[in-house]
């Protein structure tokens, strides 16, 4: 790859902590973009949806080590972007025979996976908290 196609692949948010802010509840969570991709403007966060703000906040944070519970974007799998495909089907054709329906999830699926340029689209996933076994 050529210095020029690596510079246009860099963006502003990689590997950014970035502040996201509630819209009902006004509660900020930091959202760490583990990825040199960009990420989305609005998420939804247990029904409730956040927005970036404080761009100029955003801390470039390569190393950071993710906490059980926080929230971090990642790639999208491609099982993943099948099953956002479904329910966007779903939604748009409620009542789509089964034939058409697996026509529209197979056709909407790259769309949800990549984005026209290429990149794989970010998915918001969040860190497993640690489970403690005490039976041995």
């Amino acid at each position: 790859m050529t210095d020029k196609s690596k510079a246009e692949h860099q963006y502003g948010e990689r590997f950014c902590l970035m502040l996201y802010q509630g819209q009902k509840t006004g509660r900020i969570v930091d959202i760490w973009n583990s990825r040199n991709g960009v990420t989305p403007f609005m998420v939804d966060i247990d029904g409730e949806t956040y927005q970036h703000v404080h761009f100029q906040r955003d801390r470039p944070a390569p190393d950071h080590q993710l906490r059980p519970g926080d929230y971090f974007f990642r790639g999208i799998t491609e099982a993943e972007a099948a099953r956002y495909a479904a329910i966007v089907t779903d939604r748009m054709e409620p009542n789509a025979s089964e034939r058409r329906r697996a026509k529209l999830i197979a056709e909407l699926t790259p769309e949800m996976y990549k984005h026209s340029t290429g990149e794989v689209h970010p998915y918001l996933d969040r860190a497993p908290f640690i489970t403690v076994d005490d039976h041995g």
